[in-house]
């Protein structure tokens, strides 16, 4: 069960799965559905106001999640295509908002962009690869441990860029993607 709020009464309105899948005011596939939300920002408070990008973001984890599941394991009874629709429209948003951002003509996302791109390496330094004619001797004496917190490149300390950057230069998006998605929702 799902309660709404009822602006119109001042009162909770409960919602169930009815039996075609949709959130209804009953299990019948005719009883209303329920209705669109909409934002009333100017009703809340500073604290309490809703992040409407936030709530997108965590419906397109929710669906792609869902989708994943589908795939190996289809329902017996699908969801409408009204619902279908509106997850797919849902995941397109949050791709073109968040992993496809154009910036317009005089935008401050274009500035930003342009600086990005002017401090960008040509040419981005490479860590040095071990020598594999160099023999490394380790043994169990306090003076041979090695330093966990020490880069041992021989290129000297790894350069800003590199340190704690999410994925190197020239990483194809569905990879950024993973990872950033990995860091919003976990694995998977």
């Amino acid at each position: 069960m799902l309660l709404v709020y009822d602006p119109a009464t001042g009162t909770p309105k409960t919602y169930v799965a009815a039996r075609d899948r949709v959130l209804r005011e009953s299990p019948e596939p005719s009883s209303p559905p329920l209705p669109p939300f909409r934002h009333i920002g100017e009703k809340r408070n500073q604290f309490d106001n809703l992040n409407v990008f936030l709530v997108a973001l965590n419906a397109e984890i929710k669906f792609r999640r869902y989708f994943e599941m589908v795939r190996h394991d289809p329902p017996t009874v699908p969801l409408p295509d009204h619902v279908l629709n509106l997850m797919h429209r849902t995941m397109e948003l949050i791709h073109l908002v968040y992993w496809d951002p154009v910036p317009t003509e005089g935008s401050r996302g274009e500035k930003v962009l342009a600086e990005r791109m002017a401090h960008r390496r040509k040419n981005p330094g490479r860590f040095a690869r071990p020598n594999p004619e160099k023999k490394i001797e380790i043994s169990s004496g306090d003076e041979s441990e090695m330093d966990v917190g020490k880069d041992t490149t021989a290129s000297g300390p790894m350069p800003k860029a590199y340190r704690g950057a999410l994925w190197p230069e020239g990483t194809d998006q569905e990879t950024r993607m993973a990872i950033g998605r990995s860091l919003m929702c976990g694995h998977g």
